[in-house]
């Protein structure tokens, strides 16, 4: 059952999805529509799932999830991505990337491949943000999603600054 995702509370888990490229308003109303639709008749062993999404960032897929009246299954969360899996293919959006980082710069969302982190901290120094997509309820995404990058894993591609 889809609920308002600002009624869920601290607690509800969430799950990340980051977009390989911005969302357009097109992209907006289709993965609207899908997930809404998904939500709806979401279920974990027959028992409907309080669950909200929201599109952060023109970016990001937040998915939230209230647990406290039922939890979420290995079948619940592998048909999540395999409805996921539909929605990308029709907007041609990637949302399984691990492979590239993301930044914000000047309130945009920046991509970044792994490969080239060394040089992007080069340019960029170690004090732009980055997006911890790996926080896992309302609470930490409000306080622990959006971190400076030298306070992550990410401090290592960093270079010393010299004396």
């Amino acid at each position: 059952m889809e609920v308002p995702f600002n009624i869920l509370p601290d607690t509800a888990r969430v799950w990340i999805y980051q977009g390989n490229r911005p969302f357009n308003k097109s992209d907006q109303e289709i993965l609207s529509k899908g997930l809404s639709s998904f939500l709806q008749q979401w279920t974990a062993h027959g028992s409907a799932l309080n669950a909200s999404f929201d599109l952060l960032y023109d970016q990001f897929i937040v998915i939230g999830l209230d647990e406290s009246t039922t939890d979420a299954s290995g079948c619940s969360i592998d048909s999540l991505v395999r409805n996921l899996q539909v929605l990308a293919s029709t907007v041609g959006i990637d949302f399984f990337n691990r492979e590239m980082i993301a930044f914000l710069q000047n309130q945009k969302v920046q991509l970044v491949e792994r490969k080239a982190l060394k040089d992007f901290f080069a340019s960029a120094g170690g004090s732009v943000l980055t997006f911890n997509n790996l926080v896992s309820n309302v609470k930490a995404l409000q306080t622990e999603w959006l971190v400076p990058a030298d306070t992550t894993w990410l401090r290592r591609y960093i270079a010393p600054i010299s004396v």
